[in-house]
């Protein structure tokens, strides 16, 4: 696996989990 396309899919990983945090506070507030 090419480790640059390894970093990204972590970059991804990551922003996806904090948009899915702020989602859940969100909801949880609302």
């Amino acid at each position: 696996m090419c480790g640059r396309s390894w970093k990204k899919a972590k970059k991804d990983i990551s922003v996806t989990l904090v948009v899915v945090t702020q989602y859940q506070e969100i909801k949880a507030q609302g």
